[in-house]
C-alpha cells in the first residue's frame, strides 16, 4: 500500500538517487550502498521488470537485499532512489491499508423490507480510501511529480550530482 500512498501523493520523499545496471531476485547491485539503510524504502524507475517501490531487508556488501523478489535485469541502466518516508506516513499507509481491507471485504448492501443499507463505493463497487483520508493526505501531497536523478545531471537533495 506504501506505493499507492506515495504515486497518490504525487510525493516520494527522495533523499538521494543512483543510476543502477543490475537487479538480481534477491536485490541490487548499488555502487553507492552507504547511503542506504535497513528497512529503508527504494524506488525503481525506468528499469524494464523491476519498476516500484520495495524495501531494503539488508544491505551485503554493495547489494540492496529486497524483502521482494526482483526479476534478474542487467545491462540497461534504471535509477534506484532512496526514500526518507516519513514515519507517520508510512503509519497512514498502514491504517489505509487496514481500512481497505475492511471496507472492501464482506457486505456491502442489505435490504430488509422497506430498509436498505448501501456502503458508499466508487464506481468501481470499492471503497474509495482517498476521500476518506483526504485530510490527512494533504499536508504530504505535491502538486506533481519530479523524479530529478544523477544520468540527467539534476541536482539531488544531497546535493551531489
Amino acid at each position: 500500500m506504501i506505493e499507492q500512498v506515495l504515486a497518490e501523493l504525487k510525493n516520494y520523499f527522495i533523499y538521494d538517487s543512483e543510476w543502477a545496471y543490475r537487479a538480481e531476485t534477491d536485490g541490487i547491485i548499488s555502487r553507492d550502498a552507504d547511503v542506504y539503510m535497513k528497512n529503508q524504502h527504494i524506488f525503481i524507475v525506468g528499469s524494464v521488470l523491476n519498476d516500484g517501490v520495495y524495501k531494503v531487508a539488508d544491505i551485503d556488501g554493495n547489494k540492496l537485499v529486497t524483502e521482494e523478489e526482483l526479476q534478474e535485469e542487467d545491462g540497461r541502466g534504471f535509477v534506484v532512489y532512496a526514500l526518507a518516508v516519513p514515519k507517520e506516513v508510512q503509519n497512514l499507509a498502514q491504517e489505509i491499508d487496514e481500512y481497505v481491507q475492511k471496507t472492501t471485504a464482506g457486505m456491502q448492501s442489505e435490504s430488509l423490507g422497506d430498509y436498505s443499507y448501501t456502503r458508499g463505493t466508487t464506481p468501481s463497487g470499492r471503497s474509495d480510501w482517498t476521500t476518506a483520508f483526504a485530510d490527512r493526505l494533504s499536508p504530504w501531497r505535491k502538486f506533481y511529480l519530479h523524479l530529478p536523478h544523477k544520468k540527467a545531471g539534476l541536482w539531488n537533495l544531497r546535493g551531489r550530482f
